[in-house]
């Protein structure tokens, strides 16, 4: 099964709100589909509120941004990682509408790299305001400690 069709199959035949929350990330985010990663995101604000991230036409400036959210991502999580246009310090993800949780950059980039995540076929429905990971390995980046000296978000105090 490609990456788009994992993508797909995670909204269980609602293609409407797929293609709803496609077109919203290709008007104000990020949109990848290669034959090894599709994936959808954009730059935001790690201490924004809840709601504001799960907002898809919120979208912080590349340039004042400091972290991707990645609303879905199906396929090779190292390929999704080199698509992003710019490193941002951190990455946020959420899951299973609990709020988004941010790792740095360098954490999940080295992640992505160990060859020791790949997704899988593995399903889980979307939320609202969520994005879905088709992994459950990909889902340790939330567990990573965020490093020494690095100030919490407003999402992670709110957990």
């Amino acid at each position: 099964m490609t990456p788009y069709a994992q993508a797909l199959a995670l909204y269980q035949g609602d293609t409407r709100r797929f293609t709803d929350e496609l077109e919203q990330h290709f008007l104000f985010g990020y949109v990848v589909a290669t034959p090894d990663a599709f994936a959808m995101a954009r730059p935001v604000l790690s201490t924004w509120e809840p709601s504001r991230i799960a907002d898809i036409a919120e979208v912080e400036p590349l340039m004042t941004a400091d972290a991707w959210y990645i609303w879905l991502l199906a396929g090779k999580l190292s390929v999704a990682v080199r698509w992003l246009p710019v490193e941002l310090p951190l990455i946020g993800t959420a899951r299973r509408g609990s709020p988004a949780r941010f790792v740095a950059w360098e954490q999940f980039k080295r992640l992505a790299g160990s060859g020791k995540v790949e997704l899988n076929e593995k399903t889980v429905p979307p939320q609202d305001g969520t994005m879905t990971i088709t992994n459950e390995a990909v889902l340790a980046i939330q567990s990573l400690r965020r490093p020494r000296g690095k100030r919490k978000s407003e999402n992670d105090k709110a957990q």
